[in-house]
């Protein structure tokens, strides 16, 4: 993945979740890209980029290196095609080769698709939960 790319990235995640869903609160191209820890990476086919993963490493408090899965998103023109399987297979291999000793990815448990997907990858859920509190009057 190179800064050029982000373009693309925003078009699929627009093409997927519709323009009135940012893709990050942050400029994907300042939080994800570049550094020497950046794992983010694009699929091509035929030259044109049809999926994304933004991902990068962190230290983790038990004092390893795990990397995360901040969005991930295929083009719906090639679904049912292998490229979310193939993308969360080359990061996965780059993140080994980067020294992770895990691969953590936060997504919807009500969302059964993403969750039989990561499943069928060798993930699992893990031990983190997500509290929210309303602040609304």
């Amino acid at each position: 993945m190179v800064p050029d790319d982000v373009d693309n990235i925003v078009a699929i995640n627009t093409k997927i979740a519709g323009a009135d869903r940012a893709l990050t609160y942050a400029s994907p191209r300042y939080s994800y890209l570049g550094g020497e820890l950046s794992i983010s990476m694009v699929a091509e086919v035929d030259g044109k980029i049809v999926g994304f993963i933004l991902g990068r490493l962190e230290d983790s408090a038990r004092g390893w290196l795990d990397a995360w899965t901040h969005f991930m998103g295929v083009d719906p023109d090639y679904y049912r095609q292998g490229v979310g399987t193939k993308l969360m297979e080359g990061f996965i291999t780059r993140c080994k080769a980067q020294g992770a000793k895990a691969v953590h990815m936060m997504v919807n448990w009500n969302d059964w698709k993403i969750v039989a997907f990561l499943q069928s990858l060798g993930f699992s859920r893990g031990n983190m939960v997500d509290f929210v509190a309303s602040v609304e009057e």
